[in-house]
Formats: structure tokens, sequence, C-alpha cells
């Protein structure tokens, strides 16, 4: 049943996940991630003018309802996540750039 369940966390979390393999997924949990930088960069929200550089996890657990899988979600729980970010060399005020980047999105389509 653990493989099966990694076979189905690989197809999702390879995504946010480099290297991820259903190999990593033991004992209901996975070890030692490295979320790939810019899908955090983006999830979190992280203001445009920084650049995510490193973004790990200790680990994430996993809660499966057996009993009530058709009613009951499965929950993944990341244990310390830990977020390295490259300052610029000159600082832009954050509402600006994002003016900036609103500007463009809406010229991009038409508005």
């Amino acid at each position: 049943m653990e493989s099966i369940i990694g076979s189905m966390l690989s197809r999702y979390l390879g995504t946010y996940i480099k290297g991820f393999t259903k190999d990593k997924f033991k004992n209901w949990s996975l070890r030692d991630l490295e979320f790939k930088e810019e899908i955090v960069q983006e999830l979190v929200g992280i203001p445009p003018n920084f650049q995510v550089k490193k973004a790990l996890c200790n680990e994430i657990y996993t809660k499966i309802p057996w009993s009530q899988l058709g009613s009951q979600p499965i929950t993944l729980s990341a244990d310390t996540i830990y977020v390295e970010l490259e300052e610029p060399e000159t600082l832009i005020p954050v509402g600006r750039t994002l003016a900036k980047q609103t500007m463009k999105k809406k010229e991009g389509q038409g508005y």
C-alpha cells in the first residue's frame, strides 16, 4: 500500500519537489526534501525583487484516514521549512515593482 501512495505522491509532488521519486516515501513520510525555487517564489508570494536561492523541508508526514477514505481527506503536514533568499543589490520599493508587473499583465491580455 505504501508504494501505491508513493506513486500517487510522485505524480503530485514532483511538480514542487526537486528529484522526487516514490522511493523517497518511507514509513509514511518524506524526508530531506528540496523544493523548486521558482514554485516557492510564486506560491509563498515572495516579492519579485528577492530571489529564492534554496527551499528545504526536513519532513512531510502523511495522515490517511483508512476507514473513511471516501469522506475524509488525506493530509500532509510539513515539519520545518527553510527558505534562503538572495537580497538584490539595490532595493526597489515593492509597490512600484508590483505595479509594473500588473501593468505588463494587463497589456499582455489586451485590457
